[in-house]
């Protein structure tokens, strides 16, 4: 031995705890032998169907519109936000960190925050908020266009609007997103 100790069997240790995990999760099927995450995929399937018909205006929407129903926390407290300019300059703060991402070739976190900028002026809000075990349905969704009070506020989201959309465009092309490219394009000529 040599006065040495003993080395740990590291990989002996991980295949004595990986084992039994790797055999309950293989085993997680039901009575006919289906793999659990195959029967949650078909679930999944399923209500999306069932919900389908009670939706059809949501699923209308653009992506970005869409994904506004589901706000980040910050998001959340900039649209309660008292005034004008604080909304205006914590959507700037967002879009301006959509920038840097996408310089950062980070182009998802880019998506996400062009989108979060813009949905604190325009967003969906779901009324009912037992949506998760109920399902996301047009009858509940309210459309949200906080675009300013006056003129001069009008002027402002407007022309932060466009920017954000243009940018959403922009890195939807980078990653070949075309559809929703187009449709970041068509929200802009709608303002």
């Amino acid at each position: 031995d040599g006065g040495r100790t003993a080395q740990p069997n590291y990989k002996q240790e991980l295949r004595s705890v990986a084992s039994p995990l790797l055999v309950v999760m293989n085993s997680i099927q039901d009575a006919g032998g289906t793999p659990f995450s195959v029967l949650m995929n078909q679930a999944v399937r399923l209500k999306n169907a069932q919900l389908a018909s009670s939706r059809s205006t949501f699923d209308s929407y653009p992506t970005s519109y869409q994904n506004s129903l589901f706000p980040q926390p910050e998001v959340v407290s900039l649209r309660s936000s008292s005034s004008f300019e604080e909304r205006l300059e914590g959507a700037s703060k967002i879009k301006e960190e959509g920038n840097a991402a996408y310089y950062n070739n980070e182009y998802g976190d880019a998506i996400q925050k062009y989108e979060m900028a813009i949905s604190v002026f325009r967003y969906l809000q779901n009324t009912n908020m037992d949506w998760k075990s109920k399902g996301i349905r047009d009858e509940d969704i309210t459309e949200i266009d906080n675009v300013g009070e006056n003129d001069r506020e009008k002027a402002q989201v407007s022309s932060f609007l466009l920017s954000c959309y243009g940018n959403l465009a922009l890195v939807l092309l980078k990653c070949r997103q075309y559809r929703t490219a187009i449709d970041a394009c068509n929200e802009s000529l709608r303002i």
